[in-house]
């Protein structure tokens, strides 16, 4: 089973099929691109925790930011149309 050479042990019975799955593709995708920088999982933990004061972010995006995903560091290709 997949889940076992992933995290070397039986899923927990209450996990559904979807979310094994789900959770098996994650962590191929962090051992093959890496994992979240220190700050997302510190902000992570603390949605997780119920933390306000931590999660009050300093990220806030201003109107009109742009959020791009990049590629294997390469932005997506954009087509203009004329």
């Amino acid at each position: 089973m997949r889940w076992r050479l992933t995290f070397g042990s039986m899923p927990p019975a209450a996990l559904t099929k979807d979310l094994i799955a789900r959770m098996i593709a994650y962590r191929l995708q962090e051992d093959a691109f890496g994992g979240l920088d220190r700050a997302t999982a510190r902000l992570l933990d603390a949605y997780a925790r119920g933390d306000k004061a931590r999660t009050e972010l300093t990220r806030r995006l201003k109107p009109g930011t742009v959020l791009v995903r990049e590629y294997q560091g390469e932005p997506p290709h954009r087509h203009r149309r004329a």
